[in-house]
């Protein structure tokens, strides 16, 4: 009776409230007298499998004047009625539409279908468009989307739809995602009238060269409700003067991922000037949450930074950056990686306890920058969740090196281990016998998240007494946990 078809598990919430319809007199007679429970069930995805429209028509009538809830996806794929009936149901009940969400290649429809966005829109609170080729239609259009009236708006999703900053909903808007091509004043302008606004998403600014002149007068935006920014795209100063305008709380998180950056954009003093502006809101989310557990990634084409909330529920950081596919790796490299792990060596990363990383194929001076980010920026590092690729460019380095790299490290975690991946020698037992030898031995090894036969690997770990192990085994449900030299060496019970 609650069902939601917005939900992934309830695709056939009409399916089973049709079905409740018919269980018995009083719950027939509670559902029909419902309008309610029937608008929010207009699952054109559900109508398009029936021979006729004269079930979607039946929900129709049965929702009577309530206001209604749309779903619709590929409209160009369903059968010519159903089609043909979504499109009636847009025109003659738009006053009535509360959501609306609808994925289709809108090339193939005209613009007349679309009519309907721009009327009044009075019950409106959210509108999820993902439609391809939007823009030539609204292109097609002399006038503002909902007649610029849509009091009642929350949520606004609409591919490739630019909008005017002007627009008087975007001042109750709580959500929204921004895929179409503004320049970075346009941005701003529309942005910093979102007042209300806690969830913003951008994944695309018109063209990098917007940003070439950085003391341009750029607006600021003041949001302080944000809290949560999501930016994906390709101009790396852009996004980063971007974020920089913005006035939001300590605790909003960011989530900024910058794919094929330009070679405009790869210029030393520019790269200087774009993560220090990522790393400064980095840093104020960091110290406001005391965070003690991060991530780094880095190899020949990419370098990430996040932090690792302890719950689902917690937002989380992230500046994920990648480099053009096809580039000469190594002069990108050798000065991308060290002012990018110069600019995010904040003082609040001594308290870190945890780091997660991986290390893949690095060259020596990537290698090298990595590993003094380790010794100089996580001196308090007490659990390494890593890789035995890793592990052995990080024992190759601590042997040629002065002084121990992570001097108070407690627990190893890995997600795989195979002992003969490199040549019938075991990285994880060179590693943790050189850290006993030292007098800093590895207290825990967690092979939790490996493979669950990882136990039957594990007897050349034996030797290393004291060392903790722990892995799961399936059918078991508790973690199974053993201390090395503790059994027989010739029977261990793994």
């Amino acid at each position: 009776m609650n069902a939601n078809m917005f939900e992934k598990e309830a695709n056939s919430a009409l399916w089973y409230t049709q079905n409740a319809s018919q269980v018995c007199h009083s719950w027939r007679e509670l559902t029909l007298t419902s309008p309610s429970l029937w608008a929010r069930l207009m699952d054109f995805d559900y109508f398009r499998w029936q021979g006729t429209d004269s079930w979607a028509k039946e929900v129709l009538r049965r929702a009577g004047s309530a206001s209604m809830w749309i779903r619709t996806t590929d409209v160009q794929l369903y059968p010519k009625h159903t089609r043909n009936f979504f499109f009636q149901v847009l025109r003659n009940s738009w006053d009535q539409i509360q959501i609306l969400k609808v994925t289709m290649a809108a090339e193939k429809t005209t613009p007349q279908q679309w009519d309907a966005l721009y009327r009044n829109a009075p019950r409106l609170i959210e509108l999820d468009l993902s439609l391809s080729g939007f823009d030539k239609i609204q292109a097609s259009q002399n006038r503002p989307l909902f007649n610029n009236h849509a009091p009642s708006l929350l949520r606004f999703k609409a591919e490739y739809y630019k909008f005017s900053s002007q627009a008087p909903w975007l001042a109750n808007l709580c959500s929204i995602t921004i895929e179409a091509k503004f320049t970075l004043h346009e941005l701003l302008d529309a942005v910093k009238v979102m007042t209300q606004l806690e969830f913003l998403r951008i994944d695309r600014i018109l063209n990098r060269y917007a940003a070439t002149d950085v003391s341009q007068n750029l607006p600021t935006a003041q949001l302080s409700k944000l809290n949560h920014i999501r930016i994906l795209l390709s101009d790396l100063r852009a996004g980063a003067i971007f974020i920089r305008r913005l006035e939001v709380p300590s605790n909003c998180s960011l989530f900024f991922g910058c794919t094929h950056i330009s070679k405009d954009d790869m210029a030393k003093n520019i790269l200087k000037d774009s993560f220090q502006g990522l790393a400064q809101f980095v840093e104020r989310y960091l110290e406001f949450y005391g965070t003690t557990k991060i991530s780094v990634a880095c190899d020949p084409k990419t370098v990430s930074f996040k932090d690792e909330p302890y719950s689902e529920a917690q937002n989380y950081i992230e500046v994920s950056l990648s480099s053009t596919t096809g580039w000469p790796t190594e002069p990108f490299l050798h000065y991308v990686h060290d002012i990018f792990f110069e600019t995010f060596s904040f003082s609040c990363l001594k308290k870190v306890t945890v780091l997660g990383t991986k290390c893949l194929y690095p060259p020596s001076d990537l290698l090298a920058t990595f590993i003094s980010y380790l010794r100089a920026v996580l001196p308090s590092l007490q659990t390494f969740d890593t890789d035995e690729r890793t592990i052995r460019y990080i024992l190759d380095v601590q042997e040629e090196s002065l002084g121990l790299i992570m001097p108070e490290l407690h627990t190893v975690m890995l997600d795989l281990m195979l002992p003969s991946y490199f040549q019938d020698s075991s990285p994880i037992f060179d590693f943790l016998n050189s850290r006993r030898n030292a007098g800093k031995p590895v207290k825990v090894l967690d092979l939790t998240k490996c493979n669950s036969d990882v136990g039957e690997r594990m007897s050349f770990l034996e030797e290393l007494t004291g060392l903790r192990i722990m892995w799961t085994k399936w059918g078991v449900e508790d973690v199974l946990e053993y201390v090395c030299g503790a059994g027989h060496p010739e029977k261990p019970p793994y």
